[in-house]
């Protein structure tokens, strides 16, 4: 939403989210903040494949935080497999039924507008999403990219050699700055990482 009210009606955003409640409660806030229309929420994941698959939710989210309740506002859950971001395994939670689809997908064959700039948060499943975005990548009109990775699994250091060989740059004062804010925390090996393709 943020940045669609940057864009002030020069762009649209896409917004996949595919926890069904958090789906719900982003579109909630979408209208009531007059972005409808602007920001389209898509109930998908994305990911290497064109793929039907589960969605498994993370039991800390409604285990330890909602009184084991289902309710919005949940993360660190997983597509396809029953692992989190650090590659531990879990017993989900809930399951829900999800398509997943890559980002060359989207506007190769579904004919989505193609994407300038791209935030990624996905808790582990950013390699994936990478794999499946190899001409998307490639293509010059993609300015920038916003991502959050883990290093726990490794993925820090292929995620940046891809997007290097693509063209891209990684402004390292923003990400030293974002370790340091994770620090002392569960997810201080987490980093969100931008990389802006070089003119």
């Amino acid at each position: 939403m943020f940045a669609a009210k940057r864009l002030e009606g020069r762009g649209k955003v896409y917004a996949f989210e595919p926890e069904a409640l958090n789906h719900a409660k982003l579109s909630k806030n979408i209208h009531l903040n007059g972005l409808s229309g602007m920001v389209v929420p898509c109930c998908l994941a994305l990911t290497d494949t064109l793929c039907f698959d589960t969605f498994n939710l993370h039991p800390n989210n409604f285990e330890e935080m909602a009184g084991g309740q289902l309710v919005p506002g949940s993360a660190l859950h997983s597509f396809g497999v029953e692992n989190d971001y650090s590659g531990k395994s879990f017993r989900p939670f809930h399951r829900q039924g999800m398509v997943g689809a890559p980002l060359d997908y989207l506007w190769k064959e579904w004919r989505l507008e193609f994407p300038n700039h791209i935030k990624i948060d996905v808790d582990g499943l950013e390699e994936k999403i990478i794999n499946g975005a190899s001409k998307t990548l490639e293509d010059c009109r993609l300015k920038s990219m916003l991502i959050e990775i883990s290093a726990k699994k490794g993925g820090a250091d292929s995620i940046d050699r891809r997007l290097t060989h693509a063209g891209f740059t990684q402004l390292k004062d923003f990400t030293a700055h974002s370790r340091e804010q994770l620090k002392g925390t569960p997810f201080e090996d987490s980093v969100n990482c931008i990389f802006v393709r070089e003119s």
